[in-house]
Parts: C-alpha cells; structure tokens; sequence
C-alpha cells in the first residue's frame, strides 16, 4: 500500500529562489486564466509573476515531494518490525511549519499522528543525517508507535 505525500506551498528555501530567478525566459511558466487577471488587476510585472509567483511555486512543491517521498520510504523502512497490521497513510507540511506530519494507521488500531523536525527530515533526504539523527529519528517514530499500543498488537 502507498502513502500520501501532502505539500505545502511555503516556504522556499535559497536554492528555490535562485533556481526561479535565475531560470531562462523559456522556462518560465505560461499563465493560466485566472493568473492572467490577476497580473492585470494588479499591474504586476508578468515576467515576474510567471517567475517568483508560478515557477517559484513549481520549484518549492517538487523538493517536498521529492523530500516527502524520501521520508516516507524511511518510515516505511522503520515501522516494518510493527507487522502487517501497520501502514503509513501520509507525510504532510500543509499546515505544519516546524516539520513533517506523519499519520500512521493500525487496521484495528486506529491512527497516531505525530511530527518530525524539518531541519532532521531535510538533513535525511539530502543524505546529510548523521547516523545519531537517523537512529534517533527511527527510535521516536517506534516511541509513537509504542504510545499507542501499535508494537505490542504485533507481538
């Protein structure tokens, strides 16, 4: 079973910025109906608005998902040794600016959520964790586990 990947729109980082500002013309978006008007009713520049508004958007929602994504196979790696029973439904930044929302089900169970540190999550997915983040990450996520009774219903 696959989990969902939930992005949020904010916030960029540096690399996001500069990717956006400094991208070729060719490569910046074309506007759709709605994006037109709002560049007209508000005199934006469009080269701008297709750039740090459309492209930069682009930009911030494929690192997340290629983060989340990242994440998402490690907590799927550290949650095996809780049996068939559990499964990873989603990791989310919407609405969650200090970090990644994990939502983990038991079939009979219910649901535990608990969140992750960005600085930790970002680390991991760059291949920048030390082994001291990893190990300590995979502990608190089987602590969640463990709170809600999910380990000892695999035993």
């Amino acid at each position: 079973m696959g989990f969902q990947v939930i992005p949020a729109s904010v916030p960029a980082s540096r690399e996001d910025w500069s990717r956006a500002r400094d991208a070729p013309a060719s490569e910046l978006p074309k506007l759709n109906e709605a994006q037109e008007r709002e560049v007209q009713e508000f005199s934006l520049d469009i080269d701008e608005y297709r750039r740090l508004r459309v492209l930069l958007r682009k930009y911030v929602l494929q690192r997340q998902n290629r983060q989340g994504h990242f994440f998402g196979n490690f907590i799927l790696e550290a949650i095996r040794p809780a049996g068939k029973y559990v499964s990873l439904a989603a990791v989310s930044r919407k609405g969650t600016p200090q970090g990644w929302k994990v939502t983990i089900q038991h079939e009979q169970r219910g649901i535990v959520e608990f969140q992750c540190p960005l600085e930790v999550v970002e680390a991991l997915s760059e291949g920048l964790a030390t082994t001291e983040q990893t190990e300590g990450l995979r502990s608190d996520i089987l602590a969640e586990l463990d709170q809600a009774g999910f380990l000892e219903a695999a035993s």
